[in-house]
């Protein structure tokens, strides 16, 4: 039996995403923002440049790529708890041109089909929805690039 693709268009109301969990919050990115999951790979600090969102660099299979912390980030704007779960800590690379930047979560779901955020905002995360029983939300992936991508440059604590 043949498959049938099917190409979202603009349109439509669902998107794909990759859905991951920081702390006890769960977050999605829309899949073409992430180049690549791997399991956690160490971090390479950089003297007088440690604690803040910018966590040094990473070596992504062979490939020195900037890391910093996205919950560092998001504990800006929201209240994030340690979660007691088991976790099984993944690198998310994001790419958008030729820029890459890493992060480490606490668990990956995988990937997911969510109705498109219902609003359009311009802060990190856009908005939420539930998704078997968990309340998802949707970030921002330009203002989660960007931020990420500048903590190394501007030292951003």
């Amino acid at each position: 039996m043949k498959r049938e693709k099917r190409d979202f268009q603009e349109d439509d109301d669902v998107f794909s995403a990759l859905l991951f969990r920081l702390g006890s919050e769960w977050f999605v990115l829309p899949t073409y923002t992430i180049k690549q999951v791997a399991e956690e790979m160490g971090t390479n600090g950089v003297p007088y440049r440690q604690g803040g969102v910018f966590q040094g660099m990473m070596s992504v299979f062979g490939e020195l790529i900037i890391c910093a912390s996205l919950e560092k980030v998001l504990q800006k704007t929201m209240t994030m708890e340690k979660s007691e779960e088991a976790t099984t800590k993944r690198t998310l690379v994001m790419e958008k041109g030729n820029k890459k930047v890493a992060f480490i979560v606490d668990e990956v779901e995988g990937l997911v089909k969510l109705p498109k955020p219902s609003e359009e905002s311009e802060g990190i995360v856009l908005s939420s929805t539930e998704w078997k029983g968990k309340e998802v939300h949707y970030l921002n992936e330009e203002s989660v690039f960007t931020v990420l991508i500048g903590s190394a440059n501007h030292g951003d604590r």
